[in-house]
C-alpha cells in the first residue's frame, strides 16, 4: 500500500496534490498498520513533505512496485482532479 505514497509524491511535485491531502493518505496507512517503521518514520517528518518524499523515493529504490495498486491511485487522483473545476481549469469533452 505504500504505492499510494509513491504516487502521492509525484502528484505533489506536479503541484495536483497538496501536503494536507498526503498527509490523509499517511494517516490512513498508519492507522491500519501502526507497527509499521516505515509509516512512522514518515509520521515524524509529516511537516516536512519534502522529506517525506525523499524518504518515500528513497525506499523504492531497489523494491519492487505493485504497478496496479499505484497505478489505480494515480489515475483515479487525476480522474478527480480533471473532473474538478476547483482544481483543474480544462472541462471535460462531453
Amino acid at each position: 500500500m505504500c504505492e499510494t505514497l509513491l504516487a502521492c509524491s509525484i502528484l505533489i511535485d506536479a503541484d495536483i496534490m497538496s501536503g494536507e491531502e498526503y498527509c490523509m493518505h499517511l494517516d490512513e496507512l498508519y492507522e491500519k498498520d501502526p507497527d509499521n517503521d516505515f509509516f512512522l518514520r514518515l509520521k515524524r517528518c509529516s511537516s516536512d513533505v519534502q522529506e517525506s518524499i525523499s524518504l518515500i523515493r528513497e525506499h523504492y529504490k531497489n523494491k519492487d512496485i505493485d504497478y496496479n495498486v499505484f497505478g489505480v491511485f494515480l489515475i483515479r487522483t487525476l480522474e478527480t482532479v480533471v473532473l474538478s473545476t476547483e482544481k483543474w481549469p480544462i472541462q471535460p469533452i462531453e
